[in-house]
């Protein structure tokens, strides 16, 4: 859903700001988008359509029986962030501020009379859970045996995240990949290949 809410956006700004069409939510799906080589379903996309209108990305009439735009247009949001080549999902700019990641509670001292107790989470977290997302999007192309596996593996990941420790996630990560390396290849073989090493290296 993360991907396709930024591709639907690129398709937009091209059709409607390259090619001076008004294009419809039919024309995109007749394109045959897909994730690692699964289609997006009509509901996925309804909903992605939903999420930009919703943030601000995009305008446009709407009916009863649909609760996404049939018949978008970008809004200067949606505009500044393909022209700028950003992502719907990056955080709007704010103050500057200094970030430090720590994977545990941590207390911060402000001064002599202040003292703030505080949990941020480790910068590797939300690569974790895109990973874990796209799998568990694409395990339904799997044997039922396998897909079980698998998803035992993908709740001992979410777990690890939610406790904020690398070593389970990692540990439940190469037991996906051990599992998916010798069975499958194409969407999941993809995603292995794309971004198991670059994670595994983000958790040590």
């Amino acid at each position: 859903m993360r991907q396709l809410q930024d591709e639907y956006l690129q398709w937009l700004y091209e059709e409607i700001e390259h090619e001076d069409r008004s294009p419809t939510l039919d024309e995109y799906l007749a394109t045959s988008p897909s994730f690692y080589g699964l289609p997006y379903t009509d509901r996925e996309l309804l909903k992605a359509g939903s999420r930009l209108r919703d943030a601000g990305f995009i305008t446009g009439p709407e009916t009863d029986k649909c609760d996404a735009t049939l018949r978008p247009a970008l809004t200067d949001k949606g505009r500044r962030t393909i022209e700028l080549k950003h992502s719907v999902h990056d955080e709007a700019p704010s103050a500057p501020s200094i970030h430090n990641y720590v994977g545990t509670n941590a207390n911060v001292n402000f001064g002599n009379n202040v003292t703030q107790n505080m949990t941020v989470s480790a910068p590797w977290t939300d690569e974790a859970r895109a990973f874990l997302d796209a799998v568990a999007q694409a395990a339904p192309t799997l044997s039922e045996d396998l897909r079980a596996d698998i998803e035992l593996h993908v709740e001992d990941a979410r777990q690890g995240i939610a406790e904020q420790q690398p070593s389970k996630v990692k540990a439940a990560i190469e037991g996906i990949q051990s599992f998916l390396s010798a069975a499958t290849s194409g969407a999941l073989g993809s995603i292995l290949a794309a971004q198991v090493p670059a994670l595994l290296s983000l958790l040590g």
